[in-house]
């Protein structure tokens, strides 16, 4: 193997303490004949380093067809990050999926560190060349020797095989081995070197001088390019129980990165996130369980982390008294509540304990709180036990006295808790939920300026209208007056659009009486407009303005575009009284008004 200009290797143990090498006159880029140039071998340690690297493209597997006859003709383009003049490009493989190169490029002057990027190209006569996919490969020590994944959009697109040889560096014996003392902790390559290449208390200084940088969505994004996850990764199983905090603390910092997420996942960290948590101090669980609930939302990890047996550990800090552990252990058990034996055991294990942490004092643990409810209450069964549990009254107490965040949360959870599948228990838990007083403050939040307060209140109300007899029951509370209040003035489309759809859900079972109790104020023509405007939304699909004049009778003009859907309305008129009447009389049912009169004046 070439050492340098005219320096070969030619031992077998290029690894080992000791290797053969040879001086010889020849400069060329092959190992020269013995008879036809001079040449010198030594046995011992060069005095040179080695930072010339080689590339070999074996082939391609299960490509993607980019012609019409099933077929593609591929090639692959390399570049290196941060350096347009290191590169190659292989020759073209004419009609095939699975084609073999063969192929040697070097790669002179690629550092460690670097990061290697492999598109694969469909060549075309015709049109412009056609992306296959792409993969991606940090250089590392030992250079890499297998297959790499080629992703498009997301999923696997074939397999490319390569080799990437990373020879070792050697040193005289009586030289000392320098270390940058110093390095740009701005600089991502720099601080990707020092972690990979670095002394124990450079990595160390490097990993913790990441708190500070990792501040902003484009910085993130700039050290995961750099190649630093899997570096990471790789501290948080080797060094000393600080170093591999900081280094889980790191990585929950770039896991918000939707590329860094991915990365961290295919590279193992899953795994070594989940020993830290069983081996570290109370400190690295709260940092591993921040770093894994980044990436807890897919599928695959979840799997994994139940598989694991972290289940019963995240249970047994729920007796915790810090409050970010708990905060954590209760969100990545919510996360992980996905699967049923989950939620069924999390239900099983710490109902009690849950509506105690749904009264705490730390207004993140009771969010969090909320957020594992609604997450458990996804089955009927599991419904009606929280609802007997007593669960409903911390939740409601939470409604009107926690943060907005806490209020939203709150209000997806009565949603859940009401949302049955089973119409008999949809009746009893909606029944029960008005009883315990929960529509004052759900009107309050549907018009509140938070949206996600606003969403998920009007979702919760338009649950408990579902059924003739909660509708009615809502109606008889007087929640038509406040509904139809938050219509005044210069509301927001999106609050328009949310009362609308509970003022249809209660519409569906009780239209007669709505108009009847509107029919002596303007209010009737704003619930009109309203509705004409929801139902217009959702057959058009139509853009969503920010702002709206307001809606009343002197605003007419407002709706001038705005027509029933053919050939149902919104609220079909078929369940009016004198529809029967407009039907004898002949009359075109498509020409009436929109808005009718008052039911007492027909």
């Amino acid at each position: 193997y070439r050492l340098g200009e005219r320096r070969w290797c030619i031992g077998p143990d290029l690894y080992g303490e000791e290797v053969i090498w040879a001086e010889t006159s020849f400069a060329g880029d092959r190992l020269p004949n013995s008879r036809d140039h001079s040449w010198r071998s030594s046995f011992g340690r060069p005095e040179v380093s080695i930072t010339r690297c080689g590339c070999f493209i074996h082939q391609g597997v299960g490509l993607r067809a980019a012609d019409l006859d099933d077929n593609s003709n591929p090639y692959v383009v390399c570049k290196v990050s941060g350096r347009h003049k290191l590169g190659f490009r292989t020759e073209t493989r004419w009609k095939s999926l699975d084609p073999v190169w063969h192929e040697a490029q070097d790669l002179e002057g690629l550092e460690l560190g670097e990061t290697m990027y492999f598109k694969v190209m469909s060549q075309e006569e015709h049109k412009d060349d056609e992306f296959l996919g792409d993969a991606k490969l940090v250089v590392s020590p030992g250079g890499f020797n297998g297959g790499l994944v080629i992703m498009l959009r997301g999923r696997k697109a074939g397999t490319l095989r390569l080799e990437l040889i990373v020879p070792p560096v050697f040193q005289d014996t009586s030289s000392v081995k320098k270390q940058p003392a110093v390095f740009d902790s701005s600089n991502p390559r720099d601080v990707v070197q020092a972690i990979t290449w670095g002394t124990t208390e450079e990595a160390a200084h490097a990993v913790a001088s990441l708190e500070n940088i990792l501040t902003s969505e484009g910085i993130r994004s700039r050290f995961v390019a750099a190649g630093i996850v899997q570096p990471l990764v790789s501290l948080l199983s080797d060094g000393s129980m600080d170093t591999r905090c900081k280094a889980a603390a790191a990585l929950g910092n770039l896991g918000q990165c939707s590329v860094g997420k991915k990365i961290l996942i295919s590279s193992g960290g899953t795994q070594s996130l989940m020993q830290l948590f069983f081996e570290g101090t109370a400190y690295c669980k709260e940092e591993s369980m921040a770093a894994l609930l980044n990436i807890a939302p897919t599928e695959k990890v979840r799997e994994e982390l139940v598989a694991g047996g972290i289940v019963s550990w995240l249970l047994a800090l729920l007796q915790s008294t810090s409050p970010k552990s708990l905060s954590h252990a209760i969100q990545l058990m919510g996360c992980l509540a996905e699967d049923q034996d989950v939620a069924d055991n999390f239900m099983e294990a710490s109902l009690t304990r849950l509506r105690q942490l749904l009264q705490d004092t730390n207004d993140d643990v009771r969010l969090q709180t909320a957020f594992a409810v609604s997450r458990i209450a996804t089955a009927d069964d599991r419904r009606q036990v929280l609802v007997e549990a007593e669960m409903v009254q911390p939740l409601n107490r939470l409604l009107k006295e926690g943060t907005y965040d806490c209020k939203a949360a709150a209000a997806n959870a009565i949603g859940e808790l009401a949302n049955a599948t089973d119409r008999r228990l949809l009746k009893k838990i909606s029944a029960h939920l008005l009883e315990a007083e929960v529509l004052e403050p759900l009107l309050d939040l549907l018009g509140s300026h938070h949206d996600d307060c606003s969403s998920n209140a009007s979702r919760a109300l338009c649950i408990l209208a579902s059924t003739e007899k909660t509708g009615t029951a809502i109606l008889e509370r007087g929640a038509l007056k406040p509904l139809v209040s938050l219509l005044k003035g210069k509301p927001q489309v999106s609050r328009i659009l949310r009362v609308a759809k509970v003022l249809q859900a209660l519409a569906d079972f009780n239209r007669c009486s709505m108009d009847v109790a509107l029919s002596q104020e303007s209010s009737q023509q704003l619930m009109h407009n309203a509705l004409n405007l929801l139902q217009e939304h959702r057959s058009k699909n139509l853009p969503t303005p920010r702002f709206l004049p307001a809606i009343g009778a002197g605003n007419d003009e407002l709706f001038a575009n705005v027509k029933m859907a053919s050939p149902q309305m919104t609220i079909p008129r078929s369940k009016m009284k004198n529809a029967r009447k407009i039907i004898q009389l002949g009359l075109d049912v498509s020409k009436i008004p929109t808005t009718l009169p008052p039911l007492h004046c027909v």
